[in-house]
């Protein structure tokens, strides 16, 4: 994403651009799933962390849209989130 604030309808034109996957702070998904959880439609996954992500936020996400698989990473503050990457065939 661009600059700018990242809300449901910035959400809702990544999508509508092809995005499929995304990644969000657990508190920005927090917020997205109580206010509007229908803007994940049409991801495959969003992947968030770094916080606890409340049960319940999931099990809304996953309510209004059950086919995007929702991802908790987790790792400690020493190293960096995305340190490695490996695409899987």
């Amino acid at each position: 994403a661009g600059p700018g604030v990242v809300d449901a309808g910035r959400v809702r034109e990544a999508v509508a651009e092809g995005v499929t996957a995304l990644h969000v702070t657990a508190g920005l998904f927090r917020v997205l799933a109580e206010e509007s959880p229908e803007c994940f439609a049409g991801l495959r996954e969003v992947l968030t962390g770094g916080d606890v992500v409340p049960a319940g936020a999931v099990a809304r996400v996953r309510e209004v849209c059950p086919g995007v698989q929702v991802r908790h990473l987790y790792g400690p503050t020493e190293v960096t989130l995305c340190a490695t990457w490996h695409v899987l065939p």
